[in-house]
């Protein structure tokens, strides 16, 4: 299943609910979010491993 089937079963309902979200996977799923979920934070962004 791909990320943007994922977000098309979820619904935009469920959708706009996501509040936050954190990822270390390719660029490819950071547009996916900001695409179908723009509300939701994007946590990757903030926390530092270091």
């Amino acid at each position: 299943m791909s990320l943007d089937e994922f977000f098309d079963d979820l619904g935009e309902e469920r959708i706009a609910k996501i509040k936050a979200a954190t990822m270390d996977l390719g660029p490819a799923f950071a547009k996916a979010f900001r695409e179908k979920a723009p509300n939701a934070l994007d946590l990757s962004r903030s926390i530092s491993c270091g």
